[in-house]
């Protein structure tokens, strides 16, 4: 007999009518007296039929449906073990002195007063509600291998689509019945084999020459679709029953390993699912990985996903090819005289970030020239690691719980290695925005439209490096002299080389954009409006920077506190004084602070107002910036205290270093807050008789400069 017969046929649909009454009445009778492998096999065999005529198709879906009504009534039948458990212990009510577990693991023996009692048909649960290893691997693992087997077989990818969402549906029901070691048999033999087969299948249609480019496209696809469902499918299981799976970090890194063998694709859909599906694994359990000691295991991933999509190539690229090169535009110098007599460290910092990430480049890329580099997937790189640049960011930024952010929690060593992957990010991009000759190359050959950059990336990785140094900084301050009884050595030079990274880049942000906004003609509005963002997220860090700006509480004699308020006060003192290296720079910020008063954006402009009311109203003692009444109290009139009297000799030398560097009008600086200044009729800001010293003394300095 041959396939697509009427006698094959008949008996083809007679056959699979007899299994399909097996299972509905004697099913029990199968699967007690063990039978069950030999079912099983049988009902993946009709799944596996060529489907010819619409009776096969109908054949093959009932197949896949017989096997996971099969599995649905085996969870049934635990399901009712665990009730009769359950009502069995609770009519025992006259002394259950003990509970035993029995030679046989499929029994269950309770002892009470009167004797012995069994469970009735506890034939799947030891004691403990886990299905016993032996009764795993007779039972379930063949409806699990079926499964598997029908996926990888099938040449219709409707088929393989539907048996992958049913064995997913099963695992989800079921898994919290099987102990690890069984989530491991499932997940190595069942699970990983179908991606190496899509794997497979894929690489042999991009290497396979003879393949009709329509044959390959629709096999493609359907791989592509599958290969994203299954992703898909496994991380939502996996994550949600993370804690099944905690103390295996060899199947966590497998699982984490099929999400970063999609972002290596050429494949920009297989690409952008491999990098969500890692950011939805890593956000929805980072509040697990410390408690689980995972932190290891998942550092890795990460840095193997940066590695994967940071454009590397774009730093090494060699450019030798192209003989003529034009000067560098005026916009790629610095404009250090916007900076007035502010002293920069700007092109020493760039040059030190240009040697870095040059270093880097060398150490995880691979060499290529202009001619042989492939831009369109370098294009693919840069657009899913900014994606990943995100994702990280907000995950190591959820709150953990007492007020801790996740990213403190992360032992120090596996945080500093995730501090390096962002800060690999902003050098590798900030060296090739400083290559105006290699840029110019990969414009010249046609590869793009328009003068290629990574601003995008540079401005993201920055932002995130900084805030992320400002959440550490927050919690846990300098490496003083305190922190010698708590840290390691080691530990104390995390500290240190973070608080200088902070103070480095901090500074180089705010200095770059003031030079930004002093050379408006020359610098691209884009650029400008690319980094703006940056510089309000650093102000809107410092303003939170509690321990500089609030009122410490003290303790008073007159006052009873006890011990646990003493403690919290003292621990409030503490983190008031373990701030104090970026504190130094204030002075420095503010003059730079001072220099941007002129820009046009509104987000700038209110995070600066902020930050300059603020910065007043705490070292100087003011109440408002910019109207007319701004000391917290009247101006003395003591003929031997008339310059700003209510200020100490260090307040009035900050503020006059501060003052001094402000090259804008005194209307200009009022116009930074919602309180309007009087008008002269000839439209100028005059000082009105009764205003105090400080405008008099802003008013002098901005008519020297």
């Amino acid at each position: 007999m041959t396939s697509g017969t009427n006698e094959f046929d008949e008996l083809l649909i007679e056959s699979f009518q007899l299994v399909q009454t097996i299972f509905k009445d004697y099913f029990s009778i199968v699967l007690h007296a063990g039978g069950l492998v030999e079912f099983i096999n049988c009902i993946a065999d009709f799944a596996l039929i060529d489907a010819v005529l619409p009776a096969h198709d109908e054949i093959v879906l009932t197949s896949i449906q017989l096997l996971q009504l099969s599995a649905n009534q085996m969870v049934q039948n635990v399901e009712d073990e665990i009730l009769q458990i359950k009502l069995k212990t609770a009519d025992l009510k006259e002394i259950v002195v003990v509970v035993l577990v029995s030679p046989q693991p499929s029994k269950l023996v309770i002892q009470t007063s009167s004797g012995q009692i069994k469970s009735a048909i506890q034939l799947h649960l030891l004691f403990s509600g886990i299905i016993s290893e032996e009764n795993f691997f007779l039972k379930w693992f063949p409806i699990f291998s079926a499964f598997s087997r029908v996926s990888m077989g099938s040449n219709n990818p409707s088929v393989r689509t539907k048996c992958i969402e049913s064995l997913f549906e099963v695992l989800s029901q079921c898994i919290q019945f099987f102990d690890l070691k069984c989530i491991r048999a499932i997940y190595r033999t069942a699970i990983l084999p179908i991606f190496d087969d899509l794997r497979e299948q894929f690489d042999k249609f991009e290497s396979d020459d003879n393949i009709s480019q329509s044959e390959e496209s629709i096999s493609k696809q359907g791989s592509v679709t599958i290969w994203i469902l299954g992703l898909r499918l496994t991380i939502d299981l996996f994550s949600d029953n993370f804690i099944k799976i905690a103390a295996d970090p060899e199947t966590i890194s497998s699982i984490l390993h099929i999400a970063l063998s999609m972002m290596q694709r050429r494949d920009q859909t297989l690409v952008a699912t491999g990098q969500i599906c890692l950011h939805q694994f890593i956000q929805q359990n980072c509040s697990k990985f410390s408690e689980s000691n995972s932190w290891s295991t998942i550092v890795d991933s990460i840095e193997q996903a940066f590695r994967i999509t940071n454009p590397f190539e774009l730093a090494t690229c060699d450019y030798s090819s192209m003989k003529i090169l034009p000067e560098p535009p005026a916009s790629m110098t610095f404009n250090t005289a916007a900076l007035g007599t502010i002293q920069t460290n700007a092109p020493e910092v760039l040059a030190s970030v240009i040697a870095e990430g040059t270093a880097t480049a060398k150490m995880y890329g691979a060499f290529v020239s202009l001619e042989s580099l492939d831009f369109n997937q370098t294009i693919l790189k840069c657009s899913v690691h900014i994606e990943l640049l995100q994702s990280i960011r907000d995950a190591l930024l959820l709150p953990f719980r007492d007020g801790k952010l996740v990213i403190t929690t992360i032992p120090a060593d596996l945080r500093i290695r995730l501090l390096n992957c962002i800060r690999d990010s902003y050098t590798v991009a900030r060296c090739f925005n400083a290559n105006y000759h290699l840029r110019y190359s990969i414009w010249k050959k046609r590869l793009v439209q328009q003068l290629p950059n990574l601003i995008k990336q540079e401005t993201i990785s920055i932002a995130a490096h900084v805030k992320i140094l400002f959440a550490i900084y927050r919690a846990e301050g300098d490496a003083d002299e305190l922190a010698a009884g708590v840290l390691t050595q080691e530990e104390i030079g995390w500290v240190e080389k973070n608080v200088k990274m902070l103070v480095v880049e901090t500074l180089d942000i705010m200095e770059r954009y003031v030079m930004m906004l002093g050379d408006a003609a020359q610098v691209n509005a884009t650029n400008i409006g690319l980094w703006s963002p940056v510089v309000v997220l650093v102000f809107r860090e410092l303003l939170a920077m509690d321990c500089w700006w609030r009122s410490l509480p003290k303790i008073s004699g007159e006052i009873e506190v006890n011990e646990e308020e003493r403690i919290e006060v003292v621990r409030s003192q503490r983190q008031a004084v373990k701030c104090l290296v970026l504190k130094k720079q204030l002075p420095r910020l503010f003059r730079l602070a001072i220099r941007m008063m002129g820009v046009d954006r509104t987000d700038v402009r209110q995070a600066l107002q902020e930050f300059i009311e603020k910065f007043f109203r705490n070292f100087f003692g003011l109440v408002t910036f910019g109207g007319l009444s701004i000391f917290s109290s009247p101006v003395s009139t003591n003929p031997t205290n008339t310059v700003m009297p209510s200020l100490t000799p260090e307040q009035k030398k900050m503020l006059a270093i501060a003052m001094a560097s402000a090259p804008r009008t005194i209307a200009e600086l009022k116009a930074l807050t919602p309180i309007p200044s009087p008008a002269s009729a000839s439209g100028l800001n005059p000082l009105p008789p009764n205003s105090n010293l400080l405008d008099a003394s802003i008013a002098g300095t901005t008519t020297k400069n």
